[in-house]
C-alpha cells in the first residue's frame, strides 16, 4: 500500500501541475515543486486546526474533483498533454526511479544519522495524524520544522502505517521536482 500511496501522490501532483501549466501557459515542471510545497502548507493549516487527516483528504479529493470537472468539460486529455515536456519527464522518471530503488532497498533512518531527527518527527506525524509538536512521544522531534514531515505525510497519506523508505522517497521526489523546475528554466 505504501507504493500505491506514492503513485497516488505523484498522480495528484502531476494533475495539479498540468492544470496550473495549462492556466499559466508554462511548463508543467515549474509547478511540481510549488504543488508539493503548497500541499505541505495546506496540511500545516489543517494541522493547526487539529484536522490533519481532513486536509489530506481534501488535497486528494480536490484532485479527483479536478479530474471530474475536466472530464465533464472534455478537457482532461489536453490538460494532461501539458505533462509531455522533457523537464516534467525528468521529474516523473526520477521520482519513479527513487520509488523503485527505495521500495527494493528499504533504507532505514538509523543508517543515516542526519535523518533521525526529522524522521522521528515524520513518524509521529503519520502515526498520530497530528502535527508533530502535538504528538505524544519523542521530545527531540518536537523541535523540527513541520515542512518535511508534512511532505512525507502527503506521500504516505494512503498507507496504513509509517514507512521509513517512503519518507526517503518523498524527500527525493521533492528534490526531483526542484531539478525539473531548473531544467524547465535552463533555456531561459
Amino acid at each position: 500500500m505504501v507504493t500505491i500511496s506514492g503513485f497516488l501522490a505523484l498522480a495528484a501532483i502531476g494533475l495539479y501541475s498540468a492544470f496550473l501549466a495549462r492556466i499559466c501557459r508554462a511548463d508543467a515542471a515549474l509547478f511540481a515543486l510549488p504543488v508539493i510545497g503548497g500541499g505541505a502548507v495546506w496540511l500545516c493549516l489543517w494541522g493547526f486546526l487539529g484536522l490533519l487527516p481532513v486536509g489530506g483528504w481534501l488535497f486528494y479529493l480536490g484532485a479527483a474533483a479536478l479530474v471530474a470537472v475536466l472530464l465533464a468539460r472534455r478537457r482532461l486529455a489536453e490538460t494532461l498533454e501539458t505533462l509531455f515536456t522533457p523537464a516534467f519527464g525528468v521529474f516523473l522518471a526520477a521520482s519513479v526511479f527513487f520509488l523503485a530503488v527505495f521500495a527494493i532497498t528499504r533504507p532505514e533512518f538509523a543508517q543515516n544519522d542526519e535523518f533521525t531527527l526529522w524522521g522521528s518527527a515524520a513518524k509521529l506525524t503519520k502515526l498520530q495524524n497530528v502535527l508533530h509538536p502535538a504528538a505524544q512521544g519523542n521530545l527531540l522531534a518536537k523541535a523540527s520544522n513541520p515542512g518535511m514531515m508534512l511532505v512525507v505525510y502527503l506521500f504516505q497519506f494512503f498507507s496504513a502505517g509509517f514507512s521509513e523508505w517512503s519518507a526517503y522517497f518523498a524527500y527525493d521526489a521533492m528534490l526531483a521536482a526542484a531539478v525539473a523546475a531548473m531544467a524547465a528554466l535552463a533555456g531561459k
